[in-house]
């Protein structure tokens, strides 16, 4: 796979087919997909109960997966969303000095950038509403609240998360 489909995807949501990641690779896989850049091969990540070949062919027959290519991941919403659950975590907060701006960190734990769109009321200190959080990354969010608050939400759209043509995965992440 070296491009993405709307209609293909949109062909796979629509008669329940297992959404997966393919290549037909006739050359070097290095010279293909730049491994030595970061690149890599399509990958189907597959929802599987158990390490068992029965259960690997139960989770692909019941269309359990998730794609990533590049920075791209594609899959149903219920997958993408356990895919995101899993690799967005808060791992500081604190309110530094006297002030209402939030210092959230926040960890990708994943092998896969994510880039996300606030949705939230809250805004930003001192970036706009987008950022990304590189592989095995994390950043650090100032985030105006207005007050100090012991917990708050905070929403965002993860731009590279395809879960239908023209959609992306929403996340709510729980700052406490």
């Amino acid at each position: 796979m070296d491009t993405y489909s709307d209609e293909a995807l949109q062909i796979a949501l629509d008669n329940d087919l297992t959404i997966m990641g393919t290549s037909d690779v006739h050359g070097l896989i290095d010279w293909d997909y730049e491994t030595q850049h970061g690149g890599h091969r399509p990958v189907t990540l597959v929802f599987a109960k158990e390490k068992t070949e029965a259960s690997l062919q139960d989770a692909l027959t019941a269309g359990r997966t998730v794609v990533w290519y590049n920075e791209l991941l594609v899959g149903r919403e219920e997958h993408m969303k356990l895919i995101l659950d899993a690799s967005l975590e808060v791992s500081e907060f604190e309110y530094p000095g006297n002030t209402s701006i939030a210092h959230v960190t926040i960890n990708n734990t994943s092998d896969a950038p994510l880039q996300l769109k606030n949705l939230s009321n809250y805004t930003f200190y001192d970036t706009s509403d987008l950022i990304e959080i590189a592989p095995q990354g994390e950043t650090l969010l100032k985030v105006k609240t207005k007050e100090r608050l012991d917990s708050f939400s905070m929403s965002f759209e993860v731009i590279n998360a395809i879960i239908a043509p023209n959609q992306h995965a929403k996340i709510n992440i729980e700052i406490k």
